[in-house]
């Protein structure tokens, strides 16, 4: 057989060029050349024909096996059928040996054989040959070599395969549907959005019965009022095919559903969860109406503190002022945002420095950089405001937003003027009034030295003359004598409280202290006033532990407080009236020395006053006070200068009660008890003592009584009887003084 049979002799007409010749077109040998023909169309289908005797050994090969197997036309001729089979194990081998040993016919078989140029792929098919008695003959069969077209099938099967395992992995539910609305093909992703219906989803499966099944399991949120309406209006949009549809479900969870058309008028369906879109469009929903109700808490916080704020987008440029910056800068709403150039023409020539500078700050990584300048608006108003200045950052340290806040403090700074020119004056006034009081203090200690002088001469010779030393005196002289004597020494009395006053404004006292006995403080002063308070007729009870106290204290400011303390009492207790003297401990474990009268009170109006510095309350039985009103005022300046205070209690009529109290690490020894830093809160057990007198004073509160003797005699108590009903104590209960209601 010839090599070129597919060529034609006859030159065209036209002739071609060899770049197209590779794309022309083999015309063949004429229609009327049967064998060439035949040769033609082997060539063409790659096939061959064979011929076997009864032996299954080959005896002819027609046909272009040398373009298919690479070996000569003839070769194989004389070999046995299956010389050239690649696998005997393969299925379709093995059918097709038993075929032929049955000497069956056998049509497209597909399998492979082995050639010098590899192995190829080809389909067989053939009849046995059998004489008129029935005698096997051999085979007469065709193979075709297939080799290209097996390759591309398994290329397209690979590709299908590998297809489809794309679509496994795809988290998506993928539904394909014919134009039946019949299922065709789904990955399954999309068990889990029909988990009621699954066993539904195979090929074939009507999509309308599978959604039927699905809402009857009750998954869907929105199909529970009527699943036959909500089936008929989901196979419409599924018909529709060009809308997307959202989907809830019971168990919280959302789907998206895109349908659309396929070009043979199937369906392709796409469902993915969108339940984590869904989360965040609320949160973010939620968000955003945290942020404007922020944005509307924020306004109106700016609009009552008065603060407003600008800020700058570092990246965009773009500026963002709140209402209250509007109102600051005197702008109205409508007016677009000012760029930045804007906002620093604003401020004042003189400040605009200051405002850069604390932008610079901010941008070098201060937290925040504030301060107070001026901006003058439109209409030539110049305001203060104070502005702070911060800058945003990335993660990387990039600048990305400038934000400024402002805050209106023109009336603040006109009012802080105003209070440093008058804290000055205040300053300027407190000098002069110190530099007054200065002199005045030196002016009454001057005073005080150079009237003393001649007032112990004139209190020495009076005294002479009172005692008749150098001779007899009329009575008439010796009365001027005396009268001059207690004049004098009434005076020295009062210049020697201006002198210590004095001494104490001046800061001129100083304190030395030591263990001061209570009892002899008070022994001294009872003694230095003896005769004022015999000449008074007034009598005075002690608390007799008070000579078992004792104080760290300076002993001349204990002396002068105890007597200043009994001499102010005695003034202002009438003729026939009781005088108290006792102590208390009070909650904070001080002792204080408590002067108690039951003469005529103190005004409640006056009250406040006393114990200032030349106060005199209008309460002297005779109308005769004397003095300068400066006895409580010392009293009040050395307890202090101990660390105490000075205390007054009275009604107008029915006495008054003055406290003398010290801290309590002043108090050493309460009773005989020594006490110490460590014991905390002296018990009032300490400072009890039963002790019985028969004296009774004249004016006490009804509901109380005094039985004992005068000082001196024998020692004293107090008790306490049922007070009426609605009655108001006047003093001080005596047990809260040192006495005991229980007598001994």
């Amino acid at each position: 057989m010839r090599a070129d049979l597919g060529v034609s002799r006859r030159a065209p007409k036209n002739r071609i060029g060899p770049a197209d010749r590779e794309h022309a077109i083999d015309p063949g040998p004429p229609f009327g050349e049967a064998p060439r023909l035949l040769e033609y169309a082997l060539r063409q289908s790659r096939t061959w024909i064979w011929e076997t005797g009864a032996d299954l050994v080959f005896t002819r090969f027609i046909g272009p096996r040398h373009d298919s197997c690479g070996v000569p036309e003839h070769d194989g001729v004389g070999k046995r059928f299956d010389y050239m089979l690649a696998d005997r194990s393969d299925a379709v081998v093995r059918e097709l040996l038993r075929r032929v040993e049955r000497h069956e016919a056998f049509a497209d078989l597909v399998y492979c054989i082995g050639t010098p140029i590899g192995t190829r792929t080809v389909r067989t098919s053939a009849q046995p040959r059998f004489d008129a008695t029935g005698v096997f003959l051999g085979y007469c069969g065709t193979t075709t070599d297939i080799s290209a077209e097996s390759q591309a099938q398994q290329q397209a099967r690979n590709a299908t395969q590998r297809f489809v395992e794309a679509l496994e992995y795809i988290p998506a539910s993928i539904m394909l549907c014919d134009a039946d609305d019949r299922i065709v093909f789904c990955n399954s992703a999309t068990w889990n959005y029909f988990p009621t219906a699954a066993a539904l989803l195979a090929p074939g499966t009507r999509y309308e019965d599978l959604l039927r099944a699905h809402v009857e399991g009750g998954p869907v949120l929105d199909a529970n009022r009527d699943a036959e309406r909500w089936v008929e209006e989901r196979m419409r949009k599924h018909r529709e095919a060009s809308k997307t549809i959202e989907r809830a479900y019971q168990d919280g969870r959302w789907s998206q559903i895109i349908e659309r058309r396929t070009a043979d008028g199937g369906t392709i369906s796409i469902r993915w969860d969108i339940t984590p879109l869904k989360e965040r469009e609320e949160t973010l929903r939620l968000t955003n109406e945290m942020l404007r109700s922020s944005q509307q808490h924020l306004s109106l916080a700016q609009k009552i503190s008065a603060n407003g704020s600008i800020v700058r987008d570092l990246v965009t440029g773009r500026m963002a002022w709140s209402e209250e910056a509007y109102r600051i800068f005197d702008l109205p709403l409508e007016t677009p945002p000012p760029s930045a150039e804007t906002l620093l023409n604003f401020f004042h020539p003189d400040d605009r420095a200051r405002y850069e500078s604390a932008m610079l700050e901010a941008l070098k990584g201060a937290d925040s950089a504030a301060g107070e300048s001026r901006i003058v608006l439109h209409d030539g108003t110049v305001r203060w405001v104070q502005h702070a200045t911060a800058i945003i950052f990335d993660d990387y340290r990039t600048p990305l937003q400038h934000v400024v806040t402002f805050r209106d403090v023109t009336a603040e700074r006109e009012g802080r003027d105003r209070q440093d020119r008058l804290r000055e004056a205040l300053i300027a006034a407190k000098q002069q009034a110190e530099a007054a009081n200065r002199a005045k203090s030196d002016f009454l200690a001057n005073m005080s030295h150079e009237l003393r002088t001649p007032l112990n001469a004139i209190i020495g010779f009076s005294d002479m003359m009172c005692s008749r030393l150098f001779g007899a005196l009329s009575a008439r002289y010796a009365g001027y004598a005396q009268d001059i004597n207690v004049s004098g020494k009434h005076l020295l009395e009062l210049i020697n409280d201006v002198l210590d006053m004095s001494k104490i404004e001046s800061g001129h006292f100083d304190i030395k202290e030591q263990p001061v006995a209570l009892g002899e403080a008070l022994r001294t002063a009872l003694s230095m006033l003896a005769t004022r308070i015999e000449d008074g007729d007034v009598k005075i009870d002690c608390a007799p532990w008070m000579a078992k106290t004792e104080l760290m204290a300076d002993p001349r400011a204990v002396k002068q407080i105890m007597l200043n303390l009994v001499s102010n009492t005695v003034k202002f207790t009438g003729p026939g009236g009781r005088i108290l003297v006792g102590t208390e401990v009070i909650g904070t474990g001080g002792l204080a020395v408590t002067v108690t009268d039951n003469g005529m009170g103190i005004e409640a109006a006056a009250l406040g006053h006393v114990g200032e510095p030349f106060f005199r309350a209008d309460s002297a039985p005779d109308g005769k006070q004397g003095g300068f009103g400066l006895g409580l005022a010392i009293c009040r300046r050395l307890l202090a200068l101990h660390g105490g205070s000075l205390a007054v209690e009275s009604r107008q009529g029915e006495g008054t009660t003055v406290r003398a109290i010290f801290p309590r690490e002043r108090v050493i020894t309460l009773q005989g008890y020594r006490l110490t830093r460590s014991m905390g809160p002296v018990p009032r057990a300490a400072i009890c003592t039963r002790r019985r007198c028969g004296h009774e004073p004249k004016r006490l509160p009804a509901h109380f009584r005094f039985s004992g003797r005068i000082l001196g005699k024998r020692p004293h108590e107090w008790r306490r009887v049922a007070p009426p009903l609605g009655t108001k104590r006047a003093l001080d209960p005596p047990w809260r003084m040192g006495w005991d209601s229980n007598p001994r």
